[in-house]
């Protein structure tokens, strides 16, 4: 690219030169056919120019394709790598600006900004020196706008990298209310509650306005000292290059050839400095998503078929496990002393905020705890894979086919149908073609796809984080019964918040405030009278009272 770059600004160069000689030789009287030549040679040397700067621009794009294509995978491949307390603690926003504002700035700045910063200095560079292998007084002239043009640069380039990192803050801030508020439009209509976001949203396109005025305001009066820098050289040029001419000690074809230089590196230098100001927006862009963009690992999986025929779980053993989300926060988990035995159903039962998901999560794998150790000890060698169902599952914008690849890349389509039979959805092969709408699918169909992806995935422990909390009594029901088809087996913790999942469980732990302070079959935490056989209680009358 700078090879392609290089010739075509050196093309140009010759351009003016071969025009101040055609001048002299005209003015001069010289041969027709040394006139003729010269400007048949100048045509010449325009043509290729053209051609070189098409193939210049090319390698440009291809280049800047390139690094946008691999910055983007990067980016999202690292999004999706973060622990989830990073994440969950960062705003909606922020994490697409990542994905999407901040990639599109740093690649503008690669396949636009870099290829015209590299020819504006080529241009520069080349011009200035072929003027003064002219005549060096002349071009000595030209240099008068460069005090201009640096200081006011450097005056702005000072205050221009933290306003355009202030304008990027806000417009993350701004997107993560909008999406916020257009996602949670059907609860908030319910609650009444729309107003108050929809001024939050005005506050934040408010911020945005001003972070974009604050560095408009910045180019607004950079921008008049920088033309005053372009044109100022040209001006002077022209008169002392002339008293020059006048005075026979320069021809008028160098006064013109210099002159034309410096007209020459205006847009070059104008692209140069534009750039130079774009290219901070992208290193604000770049430096946020530093930390995101470092590729990791990828963990390391067992294809579907390679998994052994009998399952047995997984044996999970918790040592004084210790959790918050944030630093000086009072724990979610604290000091968790836990076995889990291989083939286990566990149920994890609480008031809501006791602790309960957050615990499911550490179990899962999708948090690490703070202190203590969570050992994970399968059957055999082969290291044990963990999956957690929420209480929302995912599903992406898609067929049912490629939501249920997610699980299995390499399943087939008969694999697939059978999954899906086993969660109790029973499809033909058409149906896996069906477009996903996440909005109109009713909650028992996307809970059978997220148990589908199970029975494809394989895991030897499967969390389900109040995977039933949605669905009304008979649809939960009617779940938990297909899932034990698909649960059979493996070990699994249940994070309740239904009676009916806890008595169902081999075992049953109650956790308050982050604490385990019951663990046992159901059987017995009813007769023991203890918080679980307090809430048992509860649930009995609530139940009475609906029937009455």
């Amino acid at each position: 690219m700078i090879g392609w770059h290089t010739l075509a600004v050196g093309a140009s160069v010759l351009a003016p030169v071969l025009f101040g000689r055609l001048i002299d030789d005209v003015t001069s009287a010289g041969s027709w056919s040394n006139i003729t030549t010269l400007f048949l040679v100048l045509c010449g040397v325009l043509v290729i120019r053209t051609a070189l700067g098409v193939a210049s621009q090319g390698a440009s794009w291809r280049f800047g394709e390139d690094v946008f294509a691999q910055l983007r995978d990067e980016v999202v491949e690292g999004v999706v790598r973060l622990p989830l307390r990073v994440t969950e603690r960062a705003e909606r926003g922020e994490v697409l600006a990542r994905t999407s504002n901040d990639v599109d700035a740093v690649s503008e700045g690669v396949r636009i900004g870099l290829p015209e910063v590299l020819v504006g200095l080529f241009t520069v560079l080349f011009t200035t020196t072929a003027s003064f292998l002219l005549d060096w007084r002349v071009a000595l002239a030209s240099l008068v706008g460069l005090p201009v043009l640096v200081l006011s640069t450097r005056w702005y380039v000072r205050r221009s990298q933290s306003a355009y990192e202030t304008e990027l803050r806000s417009h993350a801030r701004f997107n993560g209310s909008v999406l916020e508020t257009a996602t949670a439009s059907r609860t908030l209509r319910q609650l009444g509650t729309g107003d108050r976001l929809l001024r939050r949203v005005e506050a934040r396109a408010s911020s945005v306005r001003a972070a974009e005025r604050a560095t408009l305001g910045l180019q607004s009066r950079w921008f008049p000292v920088v033309q005053l820098g372009y044109y100022l050289p040209f001006a002077v040029v022209a008169a002392w290059g002339g008293w020059l001419a006048l005075e026979g000690q320069v021809t008028i074809g160098t006064v013109v050839a210099i002159a034309l230089n410096v007209q020459l590196i205006v847009d070059p230098l104008d692209d140069l400095l534009y750039w130079s100001d774009q290219l901070q927006l992208a290193w604000a862009a770049f430096r946020r998503m530093a930390g995101v963009s470092r590729p990791t690992a990828p963990r390391r999986t067992s294809p579907p078929a390679e998994r052994p025929a009998a399952r047995r779980g997984c044996t999970i053993r918790c040592d004084r496990v210790r959790f918050s989300y944030g630093d000086g926060d009072d724990p979610a988990v604290s000091d968790v002393d836990l076995v889990i035995g291989p083939g286990e159903h566990l149920t994890v039962f609480g008031h809501s905020g006791a602790g309960k998901t957050t615990l499911g999560l550490l179990l899962a794998g999708a948090l690490e705890p703070d202190a203590g150790h969570i050992e994970v000890v399968g059957d055999g060698e082969r290291h044990p894979v963990r999956m957690l169902v929420s209480q929302d599952p995912h599903v992406f914008t898609g067929t049912v086919r490629d939501n249920l690849l997610l699980a299995a890349g390499s399943a087939t389509d008969v694999m697939l149908l059978s999954a899906l039979a086993v969660a109790g959805a029973s499809l033909d092969a058409s149906a896996l073609d069906d477009e996903i709408d996440a909005e109109s699918v009713d909650l028992v169909h996307l809970q059978r796809i997220a148990m589908a992806r199970v029975v494809l995935r394989d895991p030897d422990l499967v969390v389900l984080d109040e995977s039933t909390s949605h669905l009304s009594d008979g649809d939960a029901r009617q779940l938990e019964q297909d899932m034990a088809g698909v649960l059979q087996g493996r070990t699994v913790v249940t994070i309740a918040h239904r009676m009916s999942a806890a008595l169902d469980a081999d075992r049953v732990i109650t956790v308050e405030h982050g604490r385990i302070v019951e663990v046992g079959p159901p059987a017995e935490l009813l007769a023991a009278g203890g918080q679980f056989a307090e809430l048992h209680q509860q649930w009995t009358e609530r139940v009475e009272n609906e029937r009455r």
